[in-house]
């Protein structure tokens, strides 16, 4: 979703002002039949128009997100494959190891890039945390043609811990998004019954 809020933070707004809707139109019933029949008639129609735009647009951020999370976890599953080699001893071998890491670091970069925009502030500010650890590793590969090799394999251990948090949080994260159809099938069914049951009132 391009704002700032989370998927269940934009649903329950939704849901708010569906129980707002509901106990205007419980006020209007309470003032007799007629006001409420012609409250019915004018906010069904309104409100049939705002359940189907919100649920075209619920679902299409939603679509959007777990694209995007798709996206991340390649890029983080990717990068762990390479964090999994031990540091090299040798300046040589240290070299290639050198250019592999500094490579999965860049596109892992810029996948967190594209996908920044679309997540939640909560997995942003996970983001946020692990990218500063990825930098730390990063400043000691480039900086060195000599490896320390503890001190490297040391970080390459906790940078690879932090890489599976953010994949199990990912997959949190899709698990919680997915749901979004829920709601909006949820909302939709709240309409159509309270439509049905107010319609036959009105016969």
């Amino acid at each position: 979703m391009k704002s700032n809020k989370d998927f269940f933070d934009f649903g329950k707004e939704q849901f708010e002002k569906l129980k707002g809707f509901l106990e205007e139109f419980e006020t209007q019933f309470e003032k007799g039949a007629k006001d409420a029949k012609d409250a019915f008639e004018k906010d069904m129609k309104q409100f049939a128009s705002f359940v189907s735009e919100k649920k075209e647009k619920i679902k299409e951020d939603r679509e959007e997100n777990l694209k995007q999370l798709d996206q991340l976890m390649e890029a983080f599953s990717t990068f762990s494959e390479a964090l999994k080699k031990e540091v090299p001893k040798t300046k040589k071998a240290f070299a290639n190891y050198k250019s592999a890491i500094l490579e999965g670091i860049l596109q892992l970069e810029f996948a967190l890039k594209e996908a920044r925009t679309h997540l939640s502030l909560g997995i942003k500010a996970r983001l946020q945390q692990f990218k500063t650890r990825l930098d730390d590793y990063r400043l000691e590969v480039a900086a060195t043609d000599t490896p320390d090799q503890e001190n490297l394999n040391a970080q390459r251990i906790k940078l690879g811990e932090g890489v599976e948090y953010m994949k199990k949080r990912i997959e949190w994260e899709k698990d919680k998004n997915a749901k979004i159809d829920q709601f909006a099938e949820e909302v939709t069914s709240s309409f159509e019954n309270i439509k049905k049951t107010f319609a036959d009132i009105f016969k």
